[in-house]
């Protein structure tokens, strides 16, 4: 886990999660993410534009952040940031 300090105490550095909208043209993606924590409500990303959210991972390495992505009338949920899977990656995941 990286670590820093912040007035004596180590914390989680701040990670950021990007999603951009590259589907198709005039294909408007709606996304909804949630850890256990946090409701990010639903959010509409035109096609060419991006969502973004920003978060410090928990000390007990065990953050997780959801999210159903709807578009083309269909539906899809996965976990788009699992800490023990993408902490050492990435702390700008796209």
């Amino acid at each position: 886990m990286s670590l820093s300090t912040v007035s004596g105490r180590l914390i989680p550095r701040k990670m950021l999660v990007l999603v951009y909208n590259d589907l198709a043209p005039w294909t408007d993606l709606i996304i909804h993410c949630k850890s256990d924590d946090d409701d990010l409500d639903v959010q509409h990303v035109a096609y060419g534009k991006d969502f973004e959210f920003h978060f410090r991972p928990n000390i007990w390495g065990n953050t997780l952040f959801h999210c159903t992505m709807k578009f083309n009338r269909a539906a899809y949920w996965f976990d788009i940031y699992v800490q023990d899977r993408d902490e050492d990656i990435c702390d700008q995941c796209v």
